[in-house]
């Protein structure tokens, strides 16, 4: 009979046997054997498999409809036991919903910010074929990469390589006026050739993205801005004057830009016309000022593209410069050079608070596993007796997974709650437009489901191994077993959350230290006290001395004075230039253009020569300012009152009367490098004005008029040095309010843990405290017995926290070329914080039992 079976039988068998247990249906196995080898007998194989498998299809429906009524039954017995202890233990149960939804938030709205990021120019259509022509220049070491390239780059491209489908050019500008009528607005702009809007996606409201731009005076607008200039009116046709220079006519009205997009801009006008009203040089190629996109035919390969431009930039006389081409979807996460043309975002921000997060809700899982297996001598008779009734260890084991997973879901009903009611707040903290919303909750929805079994079934991993292992005599004898006698491992979880919380309090500490340290060293300029007027009048930027000379009239204004940049903020940049450099020798310096009184202004100290000075007739035929940095660059060759330019120049176009103390022309984050003053005062786009600390509201309404009174139709742009200082310095100041917001969570989270722990330990140990008491045991003596466990895991914290915390933040200092010393005292005081903590949450049960009457601990059952 057994050669008489067919594989398509023992197929069948071994389904079988997926379905129906066989060592429980043993005889049903043997008659199905028996009546297949006689209908191979009577009735031939295939009629026999057939009947054979006609039995097995009949058994899945009943398979299918057994297992899920017995599921549905099981989640049911969970969901009741789950509620019944719920109800049972209530303080217990509350710490651990309460800490798991809270862990939870967190993560859905790292969740939600990680989507966020991830999403940016996504909404192009053709987004995957969409590169940035960016390059990497090797004329210093190491090489430094830019975004912006010259304005005959991208037509170039297009003739040179047939790959490439399409190209534009995009020049982002700031602060031009824009007119209707008697409406004047100080508004941001894109100036793109036409071929953007083929380019990139953009929907068009009035007009056609194919001729919105084909008119050289043509200007597109967003649904926002034309609101904001016409109102209800129709825009198409209406006219719209660009500052002084020209008239522009509305041809398109497009949607708001998405904010995930690294390119967002109210207004659009056609580049090429653009240029010619600034005198711009389309064919200079030292001029990078630009950005260049390109489209690629769709079989296009863009790296064989980017291999063929070592051959273009020789063509072109690109010296020492490389190109390399830049998807559009990574540049928002992934590109971080000069030039950017808006703030894009760091990947490691996004893993370190994701991290964070993660840390957070591992803490809340601990809470859940320690108080789990801290109460487990209350269900030892629960494990024992379901044992007993024939329970394997495995349906225990699912048993309490299964809890900690329908935990695990009412949690996270109450962390979407917490998170929606928090994400406004958070949003402020980030500067992000976050919601929480069922299409946002759609695309994240995998992650939900992650997070779910991530936290049912690592919180109730251990309890459920735990349990399921004890033996049902130990357990009906009222015994703890092998596994609830050893605390090890909870002691170890104590330490992880304890450690955890320490670093991040470690971490807020150096980060405030950080920026301390930046707010109270020495620049090498003054930051009090001192207005800045940006002047955006161009008759009034190429004549600015009046003004000047307006008002300083004012007692209240001690100096005034007109400049490019301001000094913490020196952009431009060329190459030295001086009689006798060697060819071989470049200096990269940054430049600026200043007015008389500037140095006096700032406080920037002089160590050789003098200031620019009126008494000096000649510096205003040219006269220079270098500070020291630039000095020694120039080695031997440096000379007050030698000729000095810079290398467009070729000749020297005035001489050195003076050398300025190193002052941080850039932020902390980079060294002091070379500088150069030039003086200029008739010209200027910045007013600086030192005022008297007196009256500013009065100095400021006066500094109004006056500008008011030379430039009308600007709007009236101040605001004092120091805040613009300081806005250097954003995102650190955004870390140091969120690492505090998630230290202040950990903290609560492992305090919710120890109150729940020190809760149980004082119920277990109340008949000793009681008998203790009774023996002559004072308070204090009681509250030390009962705390000192907690102290020796809070000094294992701080021996595991501290190297790791330092390790971090010394990597994060890096990032800074002037930094803080990561000094002990920020160690020893976060020890100090936790450890009062901590020991306050314990206390607090420590001394209600040390308190409480012995006669009520000695009666307690």
């Amino acid at each position: 009979m057994r050669a008489s079976k067919s594989r398509l039988f023992r197929l069948g068998i071994w389904l079988l046997s997926r379905l129906i247990d066989r060592q429980k249906h043993y005889g049903l196995f043997g008659d199905i054997e028996e009546i297949y080898s006689l209908q191979v007998a009577e009735k031939g194989r295939l009629r026999a498999n057939l009947w054979f498998w006609l039995q097995v299809l009949k058994t899945i429906p009943a398979y299918v409809i057994n297992s899920l009524y017995w599921s549905l039954a099981m989640l049911s017995n969970y969901l009741k036991i789950t509620l019944r202890n719920f109800t049972r233990q209530k303080i217990y149960s509350t710490i651990n919903v309460a800490g798991l939804a809270v862990g939870m938030a967190c993560v859905i709205i790292i969740m939600l910010w990680v989507q966020y990021e991830m999403s940016f120019d996504k909404h192009h259509e053709k987004a995957e074929r969409i590169f940035r022509v960016a390059k990497e220049s090797h004329i210093n070491q190491p090489p430094t990469k830019a975004a912006v390239t010259p304005p005959p780059l991208s037509p170039a491209l297009l003739h040179e390589f047939p790959e490439i489908e399409a190209a534009v050019r995009v020049c982002s500008w700031e602060d031009e006026l824009f007119s209707y009528g008697q409406k004047h607005f100080l508004e941001s702009y894109y100036a793109v050739d036409p071929s953007f809007f083929k380019i990139f996606t953009v929907h068009f409201l009035e007009g056609s993205k194919d001729t919105a731009l084909d008119d050289p005076y043509s200007i597109v607008l967003t649904e926002k801005m034309a609101k904001k200039f016409f109102g209800q009116k129709n825009p198409l046709g209406e006219i719209i004057q660009f500052g002084d220079k020209a008239d522009f006519r509305v041809t398109g009205i497009i949607k708001n830009m998405p904010v995930n997009s690294h390119l967002i801009s109210d207004i659009f006008l056609p580049y090429e016309s653009w240029a010619k009203l600034f005198e711009i040089d389309l064919k200079n190629w030292w001029w990078n000022g630009f950005y260049t996109y390109i489209l690629l035919r769709p079989n296009a390969d863009h790296l064989k593209l980017q291999e063929k431009f070592g051959v273009f930039t020789e063509k072109y006389g690109f010296q020492s410069q490389e190109l390399f081409l830049q998807p559009l979807l990574s540049i928002h996460l992934h590109s971080h050079f000069l030039g950017e043309i808006g703030q894009n975002m760091h990947t490691s921000t996004l893993i370190l608070f994701g991290s964070i997060a993660v840390l957070i809700l591992l803490i809340a899982c601990i809470n859940y596993m320690n108080l789990s297996t801290a109460r487990s001598s209350t269900r030892l008779k629960e494990v024992g007796t379901r044992k007993v009734v024939g329970a394997h260890r495995s349906q225990i084991a699912r048993q309490f997974l299964g809890e900690s997973l329908v935990m695990s879901f009412f949690s996270l009903v109450l962390s979407l709650f917490l998170a929606y009611l928090f994400l406004p707040f958070f949003n402020s903290l980030a500067e992000r437009q976050l919601t929480l919303n069922v299409e946002n909750l759609i695309q994240i929805l995998p992650g939900i489901l992650v997070l779910i079994l991530f936290v049912g079934l690592f919180a109730g991993s251990y309890p459920a191994l735990l349990l399921s292992s004890f033996k049902p005599i130990t357990t009906l004898k009222g015994g703890g077993g092998r596994g609830f006698q050893k605390t090890r491992l909870r002691n170890v979880l104590v330490v992880i959350q304890f450690s955890t919380s320490l670093i991040l309090i470690i971490a807020t500490f150096l980060v405030r230290n950080q920026l301390d340290y930046v707010r109270n060293k020495e620049m090498g300029f003054a930051k009090d006290q001192i207005m800045v007027v940006s002047i955006h009048d161009e008759h009034i930027q190429t004549n600015i001395a009046p003004v000047l000379e307006e008002l300083k009239r004012n007692p209240s204004v001690l100096y005034a004075s007109s400049s490019q940049f301001l000094p913490n903020d020196v952009k431009s940049s060329t190459y030295a230039n001086w009689p006798g450099k060697p060819d071989e020798v470049r200096i990269i310096i940054n430049a600026g253009e200043i007015g008389y009184d500037y140095t006096e202004l700032y406080e920037i100290e002089i160590v050789k020569g003098r200031r620019f000075s009126r008494e000096f007739p000649s510096d205003e035929s040219g006269a220079f300012l270098i500070n020291e940095t630039a000095m020694k660059a120039m080695g031997d060759d440096f000379q007050l009152g030698m000729g000095f330019g810079h290398w467009a120049s070729r000749e020297s176009k005035g001489k050195i009367v003076g050398v300025m103390k190193d002052f941080h022309l850039h932020s902390l984050h980079e060294e002091i490098k070379p500088v150069y003053f030039f003086l200029n005062p008739r010209q200027g786009y910045r007013i600086s004005i030192k005022i008297q600390g007196g009256n500013i509201p009065e100095t400021i309404d006066f500094v109004q008029e006056t500008v008011k009174k030379f430039s009308p139709n600007y709007p009236f742009d101040y605001r004092f040095f120091d805040d613009i200082f300081n806005m250097a310095y954003i995102n650190e100041q955004k870390m140091e309010r969120i690492f505090s917001i998630f230290a202040l969570v950990a903290i609560f989270i492992a305090c919710m843990g120890v109150f729940g722990l020190s809760a149980f330990i004082a119920d277990q140990r109340r008949k000793e405290i009681g008998i203790r008491k009774v023996l002559g045991a004072s308070a204090l003596r009681i509250v030390y017995l009962l705390s000192k466990d907690l102290l020796w895991l809070v000094l294992a914290a701080n021996i595991i926290g501290w190297p790791i915390a330092y390790y971090a933040m010394n990597r994060w200092l890096q990032n800074f070329a002037y930094r803080t010393n990561i000094g002990i005292e920020i160690f020893i005081l976060s020890a100090i914080l936790i450890l009062v903590i901590t020991m306050g949450t314990m206390s607090f049960q420590a001394i209600k039992s040390a308190l409480a009457n012995p006669v009520d601990s000695l009666r307690y059952e």
